[in-house]
């Protein structure tokens, strides 16, 4: 899984190179202003083609690197919700080099490039987002926020490899059957509608039963999650058998 966030007023065009090799678990998010907006028929159609997710942010005020500060809070965000994979983001300015810099000192490996170019080759292991040694962290700095990483293909074993491309796209709407069963499964008080649709969210976006747990804890704690967990794991793996064809 990768986030591409793409600088369009920047790269324009030929920041979209490689967009045919992405997958249905990579998601693109374009951001563009005002004065660039219009895109080539032919990026329409191999964005039509692809299988991968996208959404866009226009910016519709006019302001010097005003586009910019928009897409720094965005990824600042995504990075704070977890789940990002790889994270790409496609620009040719130099100065969004100090953003990579900023997160790498707090475990997370971000790439800039010019174009997508395929899957993301950041040159470095994909590192945890939970800094190591926090005593380095000085006490006026920003915490580091947990947001697991995929792993290199060379470090995944075979099975998850295959289980990867046999993911379809991920869904938007969790579909309503799971939703009964996760309803009537998970029975905790005080339990909002917000905290089921966290479930879901971490039921789609999760690989195998390990991510799912990871996800649980980030949501309800290390407490609440041990009962949540062992009622939805059957339902988890009920999903991931129906919908994409794997056992985990």
């Amino acid at each position: 899984m990768s986030l591409y966030l793409i600088d369009y007023e920047n790269v324009r065009e030929k920041g979209f190179e490689g967009v045919e090799k992405l997958t249905g678990r990579d998601e693109v998010i374009i951001f563009y202003s005002e004065f660039i907006k219009n895109l080539p028929f032919q990026i329409h159609v191999e964005l039509m083609n692809s299988k991968a997710k996208y959404e866009y942010f226009a910016t519709h005020k006019v302001g010097k690197n005003y586009l910019d500060f928009q897409l720094a809070t965005f990824l600042g965000y995504r990075i704070a919700q977890g789940g990002t994979g790889n994270v790409v983001i496609i620009t040719g300015d130099t100065g969004f080099d100090s953003i990579v810099d900023f997160w790498e000192e707090r475990g997370v490996t971000i790439c800039r490039k010019s174009y997508i170019s395929g899957r993301p080759e950041c040159g470095k292991a994909h590192k945890s987002a939970v800094v190591k040694n926090p005593d380095t962290v000085h006490k006026n700095q920003p915490q580091p926020v947990e947001s697991p990483l995929a792993k290199p293909d060379k470090e995944q074993d075979g099975a998850s490899q295959v289980k990867a491309a046999r993911r379809r796209e991920l869904i938007i709407e969790f579909p309503d059957k799971y939703k009964h069963m996760i309803r009537s499964t998970v029975i905790v008080p005080g339990f909002t509608i917000g905290n089921y649709n966290t479930i879901y969210s971490a039921i789609m976006k999760s690989e195998n039963t390990l991510e799912l747990n990871n996800n649980i804890v980030k949501a309800f704690g290390t407490e609440l999650t041990g009962k949540i967990y062992k009622q939805i794991k059957n339902v988890y793996r009920v999903y991931m058998h129906d919908e994409y064809g794997v056992d985990v």
